[in-house]
């Protein structure tokens, strides 16, 4: 209530907001005229350039992150059935959905469930062993970026995505996937271009969610304010 309240009657002595993803910016110029900027949340470190183990006679992908209601886990059911190679999925995480996920990847293809992983070396290992990682979600959610796509991003794994907004552009702008839509098959072919030549992704990473820019973009989005 007390950010609701903060929202709703001062937003607008704001000089400047600073926003977690572009797309959000769409609902606060409804309350808000004045000036934003996006800084996406930053991640410590730099490219885990483990050298790629990936299966030549499967398709290889990964989940990480929370199980939960918002996961579209049909949809993800449906791209595993129309892929052009049987499916290996690596699942990383927990949730209230985690066995109606691993129940329905079970009938369709081999799944390998590792439960939470803190460390980044074992995350590290299992990203090394796929060719793209899963960012799909039920339609008409307001997301424009999730956490887990930094986690494939510094692992140089392209996603399967399926968001609008930040995600969408990022993917098309800079080659860093597959964007979804009712058509859309994967192929083996082209998830194995995409992951060997994935130093656009490890870029994608520096320029956006290192921890080095972050504190860049802060510092001079702080004196563009203060000046």
């Amino acid at each position: 209530n007390l950010w609701r309240n903060i929202r709703s009657h001062h937003i607008g002595c704001a000089d400047l907001l600073i926003t977690e993803c572009s797309l959000y910016q769409e609902i606060l110029k409804k309350e808000y005229p004045g000036k934003m900027q996006t800084i996406y949340w930053s991640r410590d470190g730099h490219g885990n350039r483990k050298e790629i183990e990936v299966p030549e006679d499967r398709i290889s992908l990964c989940y990480i992150g929370s199980i939960n209601n918002i996961i579209d886990i049909d949809r993800i059911a449906g791209i595993i059935k129309e892929a052009d190679l049987p499916v290996i999925m690596h699942i990383i995480g927990d949730g209230e959905n985690k066995d109606r996920m691993i129940t329905a990847l079970k009938e369709i293809c081999d799944v390998r469930y590792y439960g939470e992983i803190r460390d980044e070396e074992k995350k590290s290992e299992i990203f090394s062993k796929c060719h793209a990682g899963i960012n799909i979600y039920k339609e008409k959610l307001y997301i424009g970026l999730t956490v887990k796509c930094i986690d494939y991003f510094q692992n140089g794994l392209p996603i399967i995505n399926n968001i609008k907004g930040d995600t969408w552009k990022l993917v098309e702008n800079d080659h860093a996937g597959i964007n979804i839509d009712k058509d859309t098959k994967i192929r083996y072919e082209d998830l194995l271009k995409l992951r060997r030549n994935n130093q656009n992704i490890y870029d994608l990473f520096e320029n956006n969610f290192s921890k080095e820019n972050f504190v860049k973009r802060i510092s001079q989005t702080v004196d563009e304010v203060m000046s």
